[in-house]
């Protein structure tokens, strides 16, 4: 008042509201309106088209933080109504203009835009405002742009700024409305093509799917080049599946940021069930040819196994391409085929032997002499071999690891053309027991 700026406690200046009566070109009864105090500022004044509401912008306490957006009746001034919180944030929200159809723009840097603050408009409503929006490029920038106000007539208007391009920190610059403002939710674009994965084809009359959190939004087939473009939202979660007949599908999940027409891209690439065919094949052949390999290195090891047992063992010895163990003589009593005790301790030394190598195993082959017809000599061999097979499982030796044959007279280490044509000694040694070594493994 009179001239002289008066500061609060903190020596800040706040700023006021008066009012005035224009008469004779001059300014009288300038009153200072009720709701002003002088530890908080008020400012920013606009008057409803109907002179009814002024609104105004303050940092009294009591807010939502920085600088709100208020309302008061100017029949009184009095008890001034904060807009509520979808107008204002806990930021700046400041200079309000309310044009003709009730439209309230204003200025802010809590509202998403594009950096400080930034010019909106929220539409009115039959108890207050909508949410607001951003009202876009090129009036706003990323530097402060505000003190909006427009003509409804002329469509001619004027906002401030510090952005680059001007004279000085904060210029006043002219607009023309050259079509009505149309807003638009945030939206951006995925654009993609589909492919075969095998030959890199593209893909034409594919299905693909648009997931939106979780939730099918919109799908379409792909066209002659394979391609496929969708309309999304801003900041929200995506996904795309690509499918077609006798193909996988495959499918991408992204994430939308905040930046409007942004282009998203993604290839899908799907395989023939041709090409699963094939590559299970090839997988096949390959395993194949691995297990043939594993096998042929297995064999030459256990070969050089083999080799190494026999040269290391004086009793294993290999004849007429049969590897034997070779003991002293077992034989058995005429027409019997019970294990002579003198017997036993040869048995004993190929128990230890099949103790020392747990994988062998052999073939207890019994034979006769040529007395007796073949058929008798035959289960007379069978049943030593029998009681050979049983005295080593008795001692330990797993029967799986043991097969019995009798031979009978069918081969004789010393040829008798008749019973009396050979010693009895002869005909003892042809009543044997030999061991094969069938495998090592």
């Amino acid at each position: 008042m009179n001239g002289k700026k008066e500061k609060d406690t903190a020596k800040v200046t706040q700023l006021q509201i008066y009012s005035a009566q224009l008469e004779n070109e001059k300014w009288t009864n300038i009153t200072l309106l009720p709701f002003n105090n002088k530890n908080y500022s008020c400012e920013h004044p606009a008057l409803s088209n109907d002179g009814k509401t002024l609104y105004f912008a303050s940092n009294k306490p009591g807010g939502f933080g920085g600088f709100d957006i208020y309302k008061v009746n100017t029949s009184d001034f009095t008890s001034p109504q904060n807009l509520g919180e979808l107008i204002n944030t806990p930021k700046k929200e400041q200079f309000p203009f309310i044009d003709a159809e009730g439209n309230l723009y204003f200025s802010s840097n809590g509202h998403p835009g594009f950096g400080l603050l930034d010019v909106f408009i929220a539409k009115p409503t039959t108890n207050g405002f909508q949410k607001p929006d951003n009202v876009g490029l090129p009036l706003n920038s990323s530097y402060d742009d505000f003190a909006f106000y427009i003509d409804p007539k002329t469509k001619d208007g004027f906002f401030s700024s510090n952005r680059p391009s001007g004279k000085g920190s904060d210029d006043i610059y002219q607009i023309h409305e050259t079509k009505p403002l149309i807003i638009e939710d945030c939206y951006q674009f995925l654009k993609g093509k589909v492919f075969d994965k095998t030959t890199q084809e593209l893909l034409t009359n594919a299905k693909v799917v648009l997931f939106e959190n979780e939730i099918v939004i919109d799908s379409l087939t792909t066209d002659a080049t394979g391609a496929f473009s969708f309309k999304i939202n801003c900041s929200s979660s995506f996904q795309v599946i690509a499918t077609k007949k006798k193909y996988t599908k495959d499918e991408k999940s992204f994430n939308t940021s905040s930046r409007r027409k942004k282009e998203n891209f993604a290839e899908l690439y799907l395989l023939s069930e041709k090409a699963i065919a094939e590559r299970k094949q090839q997988e096949l052949d390959r395993e194949k040819e691995r297990l043939q390999k594993q096998k042929i290195e297995q064999e030459k090891a256990q070969q050089e196994q083999v080799k190494q047992i026999i040269n290391n063992e004086p009793s294993i010895v290999t004849k007429n391409d049969k590897t034997f163990i070779e003991t002293e003589p077992i034989y058995f009593d005429y027409d019997l085929w019970y294990i002579r005790k003198e017997s036993r301790k040869t048995l004993n030394k190929v128990i230890a032997l099949l103790q020392k190598y747990p994988k062998m195993k052999i073939e207890i082959g019994t034979h006769t002499d040529i007395r007796g017809n073949n058929n008798y000599n035959l289960e007379l061999s069978q049943k030593r071999s029998d009681a050979v097979v049983e005295y080593f499982n008795e001692n330990g030796i797993n029967l799986e690891r043991l097969k019995a044959v009798g031979y009978g007279e069918t081969q004789p280490i010393i040829h008798c053309e008749t019973e009396d044509s050979c010693t009895e000694e002869q005909h003892e040694i042809n009543r044997r027991c030999e061991f094969v070594i069938k495998s090592f493994n």
